[in-house]
């Protein structure tokens, strides 16, 4: 899995890293000091042989 267009300052994880049929996986999305306040969209890719999925999310980077 992976994730793709993260805007600079944000990074994305999974665990586990590697899924296999009808299993679970959480998406953590971190910040760090130097991310900009936007609303990106992102995409996460999954493959499993010649089968390739994905999902489009959005992320709202709010500064406190």
């Amino acid at each position: 899995m992976s994730a793709v267009g993260l805007p600079p300052g944000l990074t994305a994880t999974f665990a586990p890293a590697t899924v296999a049929s009808s299993v679970t996986t959480t998406l953590t999305v971190r910040s760090d000091a130097a991310t900009p306040k936007a609303s990106d969209a992102i995409r996460i890719n999954t493959r499993s042989g010649t089968l390739t999925q994905f999902l489009d999310l959005s992320v709202t980077v709010k500064i406190n």
